[in-house]
């Protein structure tokens, strides 16, 4: 599990804004589409909701989608500090990319719950999961090295928040969704991470 110093150093993990894939309810994964008028004003309203926290520096994933939210956040933040890593991106679903649950359930006898668990590990081209888990933690610890303190957004993908949840609170098999620009406060306590708080964000079902 990430360690780190008791110091004011906070990460704040959020995901992209809605894109025109997600709206079409197809998993992206490594693939990409731009981010919806309503993607564009979710990451606003993200932005807007994260200006108590005094973000000093984003980093987002290498995926467009991620980097489009992040400079929206940037933007309204004033934050010039911004910055993006491969390490972020979302987890590679290969042969599952741009599919939509109906089509993966039927073309692969695959249901919703597993879709993004370690049971497609076995698939063409699928990252697999702890190696994707591994990925994810090994970058947290390598920028908890540089001893930067503030706070630090990092932009990235639904299923890097559910590897951060499921593997902080031990409950892979669990299922769990995060809507688009939905993030979740990391804390430093007792040299371990932990999750501060989770905030759902749905900007579609607050309108």
């Amino acid at each position: 599990m990430l360690e780190m110093q008791q110091d004011h150093t906070r990460y704040i993990i959020a995901r992209h804004g809605e894109t025109v894939l997600n709206r079409e309810h197809r998993w992206q994964g490594m693939g990409d589409s731009p981010l919806t008028e309503d993607g564009a004003k979710q990451a606003e309203y993200l932005g807007m909701s994260l200006r108590n926290y005094n973000i000093s520096r984003i980093i987002t994933s290498k995926l467009p989608r991620a980097i489009e939210t992040g400079r929206i956040v940037a933007h309204i933040n004033g934050i010039r500090n911004i910055s993006s890593s491969e390490y972020l991106n979302e987890r590679n679903l290969g042969i599952l990319e741009g599919l939509d649950s109906d089509e993966i359930m039927k073309k692969y006898a695959i249901d919703f719950k597993t879709i993004t668990s370690r049971d497609i590990d076995v698939l063409e081209r699928v990252e697999a999961w702890k190696p994707f888990v591994k990925r994810i933690f090994s970058y947290l610890e390598e920028i908890k090295r540089e001893g930067y303190k503030g706070t630090t957004l990092l932009l990235t993908h639904g299923g890097v928040l559910r590897a951060i949840f499921n593997t902080l609170t031990n409950t892979y098999d669990q299922r769990v969704i995060f809507y688009n620009c939905s993030y979740m406060i990391l804390h430093t306590e007792d040299e371990n991470c932990t999750i501060e708080s989770i905030n759902t964000l749905d900007y579609m079902r607050s309108r």
